[in-house]
């Protein structure tokens, strides 16, 4: 898994911003079901909204394109063609970001537009907790991490650790077992009150 906190997300957010800010849309494809790109001259937006990792990141290379005009790019064309970049900002230091765009219409009124892009997992916005901190809170509040972890487990919380250049997938199978135990255990015991 892979999660981008608020903090990676601001660095992200310059790196639009620098680079989009002024600029107009020409284009916009949607690429796969759960993709879609806005097109700034060469340079293209892509919104990727994969449940396993969303994000948002610019390209100067081409994408696929599905010829597929109806929907959300459909409305996306009807008002965000011609429309000029004006900021992109991050909702504090949350996982979302607001890209504001204007446009002159038909009758020369400017109108403003807003487009959202909040990164979360399986409807769910991740708790990120540094190994550091984690390591730490064990160490010197050994009880009732221990005991809030476990009823994290039982409360449908799992947990998994990330990092750059590092495999985990040993740990993270041994947190996965815990987990499936845990549902299993709180499962057992629904059905032992519920048969009572």
């Amino acid at each position: 898994m892979f999660y981008i906190d608020g903090v990676s997300l601001s660095k992200i957010k310059d790196e639009l911003k620098d680079e989009l800010t002024g600029k107009k849309i020409n284009k916009i494809t949607k690429n796969t079901e759960n993709s879609l790109s806005l097109f700034f001259g060469r340079t293209e937006l892509i919104f990727s909204c994969n449940p396993d990792f969303p994000i948002c990141y610019i390209t100067n290379s081409k994408e696929g394109v599905l010829e597929n005009n109806s929907g959300l790019v459909a409305n996306m064309k009807k008002h965000l063609l011609n429309a000029v970049t004006t900021d992109i900002e991050q909702l504090g230091y949350d996982r979302i970001l607001i890209f504001k765009f204007s446009k002159i219409n038909e009758l020369g009124e400017v109108k403003n537009y807003k487009i959202y892009f909040e990164i979360k997992k399986d409807n769910e916005k991740p708790i990120r907790i540094s190994l550091t901190i984690s390591i730490l809170l064990v160490l010197f509040f050994m009880p009732p991490t221990v005991v809030l972890l476990i009823i994290g487990l039982f409360c449908g919380y799992k947990y998994s650790v990330a990092g750059p250049n590092m495999n985990y997938d040993g740990v993270n199978d041994i947190f996965e077992k815990v987990s499936e135990s845990a549902d299993t255990i709180k499962k057992d015991f629904k059905k032992g009150y519920e048969g009572k």
